[in-house]
């Protein structure tokens, strides 16, 4: 991640953003006006792309891989993340509920 933001702040020093309209320009955009603005359009390759030599070689699926449930267990997570909210709710209801049929019984 910190070499994609790297990369990201790299190119924004780059970029030279000129406004559609001259009176409507914002912070950070280039005065067109302005001789010493004058830029030329790059050509070919801005920025070396860098994914391109991160590539893994293919490989045979192991047996432990082929008889997970890959898909089974990526939906338990997946309810299990969207469900941990209301169980929480549940939990805490459940407690209070406990914790009054207790002071009733003390009674």
């Amino acid at each position: 991640q910190e070499a994609n933001v790297q990369r990201l702040r790299e190119y924004r020093s780059k970029l030279v953003v000129f406004p559609k309209h001259a009176k409507k320009a914002t912070k950070g955009w280039v005065d067109s006006a302005a001789p010493d603005t004058v830029t030329e359009q790059v050509t070919g390759v801005v920025m070396p792309d860098i994914s391109a030599s991160k590539k893994c070689k293919a490989r045979a699926i192991t047996a432990d891989e082929a008889s997970a449930h890959t898909v089974r267990m990526l939906k338990a997570v997946r309810n299990d993340s969207r469900l941990a909210g209301y169980r929480e709710v549940q939990r805490k209801a459940k407690q209070a509920k406990a914790e009054a049929d207790a002071l009733k019984k003390a009674n």
